[in-house]
């Protein structure tokens, strides 16, 4: 026996001379020290950041380094070769996607590789399979510092697939572990470093086939295994589970589990049904989406939710709304994480939350669809301009428009502009771009030259400022967005505002507002510019040929799989608005209309209860202050519009068409009814529809014959207005030179509301002449709104008051004192000088253009030379171009 005890301490010593004293390589080594990083060779040391993707060999051993990070991308296929290892003492982050997974694998079936977290490393792993990994390494090498020197030894070691040392920290999410020795080990290698603690953490994932599931010992800490699949319905095999505290709780029944999923709207997305919000009843953009996760596996209010919301109020205050409603899901479901499907400003939302410091990291995925991370110059056109801003936009702003015009007489404002600025609507203002996007009339060149030349401004300096945006996209929130799963759809064509060609800001009442503006066209969704909407690294950009209103209902096969991983089974029809009847009424009075084939919506007089007979239409209710129908794609014939007073006093009804056309063209007509009521007096209205688009009207008496003569009691106005967007362009590519006169060729109108393409071509012949003049024209124009404070949105005010100024002096230091960016005009003086020097200036040249002319004239009749009458013919055109 003592000779036996004699051979191995003989044995153990020579090994361990050996060792010492012996050079050595061995290529399953595992090295702590003080020094190891810097033993580690070069090439298979990771110092900083490193990312990862494609097919990726192991065939050495790799060290990520306490000030290391590796990034492994969706998709990416790692293959160890057998006894081969990734220590980790920095971090690695693993992103897949359930819809591209990433593989980790050996390249047989007995490879006995590892992941091996060491002390203080962090790995964090998402949405991965991870399969042939684990078992025991003998002869592992180790080294360890004594008070005398290195200590080298040879000790037999068990790995997993993922191994975690005392005091590492492994995270993993969604993941699928099978064929494995030991698919998770969590030990200590020395003794005495138990106390450190160790967290790991492995949720909703699946575990089957493997020989140990997972394996615990000599090590502390927090060892979380919840909401996972064991390969059996009754749970896991203990025989699989090695070691105590081990939190097995809430295993799932069905291998097949869901996160459950929130939609998200966008600004107009909600409305109130007796006070309750509901998602987008009016141009239900989003039914596809929500019907088609109910149509392949998951169940309304279950696993399946909607989160509609006040989008007048500020984001933030929102977001906690969310947090509230993510804890209310996760209580009922029981599960830990969900998944998000946010459209436009819905996409502001949950960033907010996730970047919040209240978070609850209870996200798995984020599927944004055309979400403005950079905010969009369309929303610059109602911020400063209120309801003419509105006529320059889509459908879904025209209905916003009569809402807040609406909104705004209720509440007492003089005009929506007032409105928007004044109550606040805060989310208005967070939807302003945090990027340069104004273009600045040059005075001075276009007084020296008569040259329009607009200079590019520089954010945040003389820009109506987005703290919102600023504070959601600094470096510090935007890592935080990285420990989600984040899948981003755009939009991508050549008619979306990109920028803003303006001649300065005025002061109306304390506010800033637009005095004039032409737009800029490029890249983008139609509301949502390219350079905004792919404002954030994500880990899937998805790129479609959509418009914004167009991608919740078009992109649910593209949202499903990324979502489930799977493709749909169910496809739902889409719904296509095109046409919306709305009518809104003014207090004191309910409604009720009734369609040309009997079907009622709005308000039962006689029972105070609801008619809901109308397919897709919308009604408030009576129990508010706003009360308004919507009907969409209205039949043709005679809609009756019945009314009941609620008080005595003036009322008023306002019933708009409004239909977009294949091109994007807006059109609406506004037929408004106004007269005196009593409480529970009726009065009966009608409105014709023909062809969607025309209106025709009447009115009847309270007993509900026909009376063509309106008399004193009620009054009608009937308007009509056409819309294309934006007509009036300059192509966003060249933006590149703003100073260079030939980069700017702009094709002005009068009347910046009314984009008829009659006009546009009737101007374009003689665009330089026609443009001069009207330029002279506007900037007399806001000479004198900037002198008598006159309402932005009163355009009429402004041209009667520029004729009656036309013959006033307008000087260059007036102009130049009016035009500064968000400066306040306190200039009082008219100054039509530039207007009188340029008219005398004109004239001038205009004589010696004559004078010339019939001089050159007299000597081409003299000698009767043709070439020179054609010469002197084309030096008059050209002159005339020029001029």
């Amino acid at each position: 026996m003592a000779f036996k005890n004699t051979k191995l301490v003989l044995t153990f010593a020579v090994t361990t001379l050996l060792l010492l004293f012996s050079p050595f390589s061995f290529k399953r080594a595992n090295v702590s020290g003080n020094n190891v990083e810097d033993q580690w060779p070069a090439k298979y040391r990771i110092n900083s950041n490193q990312t990862w993707k494609g097919k990726i060999e192991i065939s050495q051993n790799w060290l990520i380094t306490s000030n290391g990070e590796l990034t492994i991308e969706p998709g990416t296929e790692i293959i160890f070769h057998p006894n081969t290892a990734i220590f980790v003492k920095g971090s690695l982050n693993g992103r897949g996607q359930i819809a591209n997974l990433i593989k980790i694998h050996g390249d047989e079936s007995n490879s006995q590789y590892t992941i091996k977290v060491l002390l203080n490393g962090k790995v964090r792993i998402m949405n991965a399979e991870i399969s042939q990994g684990g078992g025991t390494l003998n002869a592992f090498l180790s080294v360890k510092r004594t008070f005398w020197r290195k200590v080298y030894a040879l000790i037999v070691n068990r790995i997993g697939a993922i191994s975690v040392d005392s005091g590492g920290s492994f995270e993993c999410q969604n993941c699928f572990f099978h064929d494995n020795k030991i698919a998770v080990y969590a030990g200590s290698l020395f003794g005495n470093v138990v106390n450190s603690i160790s967290k790991v953490i492995v949720n909703r994932s699946s575990f089957e086939d493997n020989e140990k599931d997972v394996y615990r010992e000599n090590t502390n800490g927090e060892f979380n295994f919840k909401y996972n699949w064991w390969g059996n319905e009754n749970g896991p095999n203990m025989n699989k589970i090695v070691g105590d505290n081990i939190d097995i709780d809430y295993y799932r029944a069905k291998k097949d589990f869901k996160d459950p999923v929130i939609i998200i709207p966008g600004i107009l997305g909600s409305q109130k049904i007796d006070g309750q919000w509901k998602i987008d009843p009016i141009l239900k953009k989003y039914d596809k989406l929500y019907d088609t996760f109910l149509k392949n596996g998951y169940k309304k209010n279950k696993d399946a939710f909607t989160f509609p919301y006040d989008w007048r109020l500020d984001n933030i205050y929102t977001a906690e709304l969310l947090k509230e409603k993510v804890l209310e899901i996760k209580k009922k479901t029981n599960w830990p994480k969900i998944d998000i499907v946010a459209h436009s400003m819905g996409g502001l939302i949950a960033r907010e939350y996730i970047e919040s410091d209240y978070y609850g990291d209870d996200v798995d995925q984020l599927i944004l669809l055309g979400t403005p991370h950079l905010g969009a110059p369309k929303d610059y056109l109602i911020y400063q301009q209120g309801e003419e801003g509105f006529n320059k936009l889509g459908i879904a702003y025209h209905i916003l428009k009569h809402l807040f015009k609406q909104e705004a007489v209720e509440k007492g404002y003089k005009n929506i502009y007032e409105y928007i600025h004044k109550t606040p609507i805060s989310s208005v203002k967070e939807l302003l771009p945090t990027y340069d996007y104004i273009y600045l009339l040059d005075i001075d060149k276009y007084i020296k030259s008569g040259k329009t030349v607009y200079n590019l401004l520089s954010y945040p300096y003389n820009y109506p400022r987005n703290e919102f945006l600023e504070n959601l996209n600094k470096g510090s929130n935007l890592n935080k967005l990285k420990l989600v799963n984040e899948v981003n759809i755009i939009g991508k064509n050549n008619d979306t505002i990109v920028g803003i060609n303006s001649l300065g800001l005025n002061k109306y009442d304390g506010i800033d507002f637009v005095c004039f503006q032409e737009l800029r066209l490029g890249d983008g969704d139609g509301t949502v510019p390219t350079k905004s909407a792919k404002g954030i690294e994500s880990d899937a950009l998805v790129e479609t040929n959509l418009s914004h209103s167009q991608l919740p209902e078009k992109t649910t096969e593209i949202v499903y799989k990324n979502i489930t991983g799977k493709k749909l089974v169910k496809k739902i029809d889409s719904i296509g608005i095109n046409n919306i009847f709305i009518i809104v009424v003014f207090s004191p009075i309910d409604i009720q209309i009734v369609a040309p084939d009997g079907k009622r919506v709005g308000k039962n007089f006689a029972t105070g209860e609801y008619y809901n007979e109308i397919n897709g239409a919308y009604y408030t209710g009576y129990k508010t202050d706003t009360e308004f129908i919507t009907i969409p794609n209205p039949i043709d014939g005679e809609y009756k519009i019945l009314t009941q007073g609620t008080d005595r006093g003036h009322y008023k009804i306002e019933a708009t068409d409004i239909s977009q056309n294949s091109d994007g063209r807006i059109s609406e007509q506004t037929v408004t009814f106004e007269g005196e009521i009593i409480t529970d007096e009726g009065k009966n209205h009608s409105v014709k529809i023909k062809n969607g688009i025309e209106l025709k009207t009447q009115v009847d008496d309270e007993s509900g014959n026909n009376n063509s003569d309106v008399g004193d009691a009620d009054n009608i106005n009937i308007s009509n207005a056409e819309s294309n967007g934006a007509k009036i362009v300059v192509d966003n590519r060249q933006n590149e030179n703003v100073n260079n006169n030939e980069n700017v060729g702009i094709e002005n109108n009068d009347n910046l509301g009314d984009n008829s393409s009659n006009d546009y071509d009737r101007h374009k012949k003689h665009k330089k002449k026609v443009e001069r003049k009207k330029s002279e024209k506007r900037l007399a124009s806001i000479g004198t709104q900037a002198k008598n404070g006159l309402d932005p949105n009163n355009n009429e005010d402004a041209e009667k008051q520029d004729e009656k100024k036309v013959g006033e002096n307008f000087s260059k230091k007036s102009i130049e004192n009016n035009f500064v960016m968000g400066k306040e005009t306190e200039n009082k003086k008219n100054g039509n000088d530039f207007q009188s020097r340029s008219d005398n200036g004109n004239d001038k040249k205009s004589f010696a253009v004559s004078f010339g002319a019939i001089f050159l004239l007299g000597l081409v009749l003299i000698a009767g030379n043709l070439f020179g009458w054609l010469k002197v013919k084309d030096d008059r055109k050209q002159q005339d171009d020029e001029f």
